[in-house]
């Protein structure tokens, strides 16, 4: 079996695909001659031409990468985990023909999960997970669950770690580019998209009236992580942000999960189960449409 997890873009326009494969029989096989648990990065040119391929063990014990940047200067980074004691973020730089550079992790005893990253203009990377506990590169812990940051320079050196949440537990999914703007010189401001069950701290505007119920949590921050905005968006009932990217005017469109007709909800076209919400927010915070 298999499941196509991200498409990344790439600077050239193209972007990478990464798809993770259980067993040993299919399509994949002609790409990739490992049996078991497996990583495959397709890497697609700007028109969808397939350009190359690249193979790796994922195991869920031991390491696993989900994410894939193929830099400037022709070499690759990797992002995933690392499994022992606790799970740490993992980032890999290698040559392409798959021999070292540099590997690094960070979050030791924090019990980080990776659920995206981000090349950054200055050929660094935004890393976004949940963290559970603290350590010395996330020394906040708010409740069950907080959506950390951390920003590494081209060499894979901690410029600077954020944690963002409240007393329930708070998710992130997406890391979207910010336009340039005065907050951050260069345009390296950036969104994040995910969920929240916090009403307090960096999540305020709560409409859930159950406890372990989300909102989409929708943040602006600077190039230092410092919050320029947050929202909290949904109705009485239960929200989670999935995608995000931007909507071409500086602002980004939101996709998300949805079980509310009430609040920030509308047109909702099941009347007993879930839909699919889009929401289109600018450089402000303010929604423009859902």
């Amino acid at each position: 079996s298999s499941a196509g997890y991200i498409a990344s873009p790439q600077r050239d326009g193209g972007f990478i695909m990464s798809i993770g494969a259980v067993g040993a029989a299919g399509n994949l096989d002609s790409f990739c001659s490992m049996a078991g648990n497996r990583r495959v990065f397709m890497k697609y040119s700007a028109s969808g031409l397939l350009q190359w391929t690249r193979c790796y063990h994922d195991n869920f014990f031991d390491s696993g990468f989900i994410y894939m940047d193929s830099t400037l200067d022709g070499n690759l980074v990797l992002g995933g985990m690392k499994f022992g004691t606790t799970h740490e973020f993992l980032i890999r730089k290698e040559t392409p023909g798959g021999a070292e550079i540099w590997s690094k992790t960070y979050g030791d005893s924090a019990e980080v999960i990776l659920q995206h990253m981000l090349a950054t203009k200055d050929g660094g990377y935004l890393l976004a997970g949940v963290a559970y506990y603290t350590n010395s590169d996330f020394t906040v812990n708010y409740g069950a669950g907080d959506i950390c940051l951390l920003k590494i320079d081209s060499n894979g050196n901690k410029v600077w770690s954020k944690v963002i949440g409240g007393s329930g537990y708070d998710y992130v999914w997406r890391i979207v580019e910010g336009p340039a703007s005065e907050f951050s010189s260069g345009g390296d401001d950036f969104y994040i998209v995910g969920s929240t069950a916090s009403n307090d701290h960096d999540c305020t505007g709560w409409h859930v009236d159950t406890v372990g119920g989300r909102d989409l949590y929708v943040a602006r921050l600077s190039n230092n992580g410092n919050i320029i905005w947050h929202k909290d968006l949904g109705g009485i009932n239960d929200e989670l942000g999935t995608c995000g990217w931007p909507d071409g005017r500086g602002g980004l469109l939101v996709c998300a999960a949805t079980t509310s007709d009430d609040g920030d909800v509308s047109h909702k076209i099941n009347p007993v189960g879930g839909n699919m919400g889009l929401v289109d927010i600018d450089a402000g915070g303010t929604v423009l449409w859902n």
